[in-house]
């Protein structure tokens, strides 16, 4: 049976969010020590788990996926989303300062020559902020994996 601390061994020479494989036939189950979240991007998998020491788990059909955090974002989400998410925090900086950059320009353009110039430029800004903000996420995700 795999347990925590033979996962601790596989992670400690591994950098920080580089994820190993481990078939199901090797490790059955996820260490009772676990426990299923939803906190992450669970890319593809159908259920995560997080354990002490920063342990992150993705289990697919055949496979987990095990990697180690920086923290915990269950007892630290900033330091979490700052250090080994920061993918995040770039697309809702990028994203929504674009979404109101393009809302407020579209208010101006529009305010005297349509109804509800509001209502149309939040909805302009929100699918901008939106849009902008997947987008950046997805290449910050790709840049960090560099």
């Amino acid at each position: 049976m795999m347990n925590i601390d033979i996962l601790k061994k596989l992670l400690k020479n591994r950098r920080f969010g580089e994820n190993i494989t481990i078939s199901k036939r090797i490790m059955k189950n996820v260490p009772q020590e676990c426990e299923e979240t939803i906190l992450g991007d669970l890319y593809g998998a159908y259920r995560q788990y997080r354990c002490d020491s920063n342990i992150h788990i993705l289990e697919y059909t055949d496979k987990f996926l095990v990697h180690k955090d920086r923290f915990d974002p269950r007892r630290d989400p900033f330091a979490h989303l700052i250090y080994d998410s920061p993918e995040i925090l770039l697309a809702l900086g990028i994203g929504s300062t674009l979404g109101i950059s393009v809302g407020e320009i579209i208010y101006k353009i529009i305010k005297n020559k349509t109804k509800n110039p509001i209502f149309k430029a939040a909805i302009a800004g929100i699918l901008t902020a939106t849009i902008s903000g997947i987008f950046i996420y997805y290449i910050g995700k790709e840049l960090k994996n560099l």
